[in-house]
């Protein structure tokens, strides 16, 4: 934890969203498909978590494929090195483990980011590693019979008169003023875009991207402006126009994460809200406060509106104190009480506050 430790002192970074970033508050809340006995269940996957972990890291052969009730299986090859040790003949063999698996689609934007932003080296590959090693994890245990199931389907309020509903909660969400028109938030796209692609600022690159943005967003309206940036990226990219991110740690993570976030991904919306809030808020150089605070407040409203526990109650904290929105006790305590209820890590944020029902 210290690389996370010295990069939440660094961007003033709250416990909470501590605990995003190393992944403590998204470990998979595992629930075997067959297996009704808690006490039963608790030691099986406390084994096979075990085991999975050496599959993994490459030290086991992946495990046969388990009976499963989900209803909406993908097929996904896996290939797997590993050693295996013969306790008849005392010898290790190298092996290579291939074959096609059924999982769910990934949770989200995994933890383990500082480690890379400390030296600023090889920032996507190892995130790349991480996921990939991630994905062999769950796929393992999803062939043991486990399935990762989220917690607000989990945990049930105990009093469902106190409890804020799920579209009360999206209303205060949405109505929290991030930019006054749509205009004014498309101009935040693109000037966050520019600020992690300083290249396309050059008159002759700007202006292919523009036409690029232009054509795109003519012919897919369903798209969300930072959706349309980043497939005009591709698109460039595509075309030999090779724009990178330039050699700054900070530009380069957020780069990583652009794509994820502009689809959706609460995680990497909420690590672009940290890196924005270090780059224009905290900066002591060239300090851009409205620019860093509008954006920081979108993607923490990206995050919530995709149900994350942990933007949802970072947001009603803001309100509470008027951290940069218009002070909203009622409406602040709705939102941490709700997040509480979803995943019960969050309580102790909820004690902080006094009852505001």
């Amino acid at each position: 934890m210290k690389n996370y430790e010295y990069w939440a002192n660094k961007l003033g970074v709250t416990a909470l969203m501590l605990g995003i970033l190393s992944g403590c508050a998204i470990e998979p809340n595992w629930r075997h498909s067959t297996l009704s006995d808690p006490v039963v269940a608790q030691k099986q996957l406390k084994q096979d978590q075990n085991y999975c972990t050496l599959v993994a890291a490459g030290s086991a052969p992946m495990p046969q494929i388990a009976a499963s009730n989900s209803s909406t299986p993908q097929t996904a090859n896996i290939n797997v090195r590993g050693s295996t040790f013969n306790t008849s003949t005392g010898t290790w063999t190298n092996s290579t483990y291939t074959g096609q698996i059924t999982t769910q689609p990934s949770g989200g934007f995994a933890g383990g980011l500082a480690s890379g932003l400390s030296s600023g080296a090889a920032l996507g590959a190892a995130i790349a590693a991480q996921r990939q090693q991630e994905a062999v994890l769950k796929a393992c245990m999803e062939l043991k019979g486990w399935v990762d199931v989220p917690k607000d389907e989990m945990v049930r309020p105990t009093n469902q008169s106190t409890v804020p509903t799920k579209n009360d909660i999206y209303k205060i969400i949405q109505n929290i003023e991030v930019y006054p028109t749509p205009n004014a938030a498309w101009k935040g796209d693109i000037e966050e875009f520019l600020w992690i692609y300083p290249g396309y600022t050059t008159p002759q690159n700007h202006s292919r991207l523009d036409t690029t943005v232009r054509q795109i967003a003519k012919a897919t309206e369903s798209l969300n402006g930072r959706q349309i940036l980043w497939k005009a990226h591709e698109q460039l990219q595509s075309q030999a126009l090779v724009i990178s991110p330039p050699k700054d740690a900070a530009k380069e993570l957020a780069a990583v994460m652009y794509k994820d976030a502009a689809n959706g991904d609460p995680k990497a919306a909420l690590s672009m809200a940290i890196v924005l809030n270090d780059q224009f808020i905290k900066s002591t150089v060239n300090p851009n406060l409205e620019f860093g605070r509008r954006r920081l407040l979108f993607w923490l409203q990206r995050a919530a509106l995709s149900g994350d526990p942990n933007a949802i109650a970072i947001l009603g904290e803001r309100l509470w104190n008027g951290d940069q929105v218009k002070e909203n006790k009622a409406d602040g305590y709705k939102l941490i009480k709700y997040a509480a209820n979803i995943d019960t890590e969050l309580k102790q944020i909820l004690k902080k506050y006094p009852q505001f029902d």
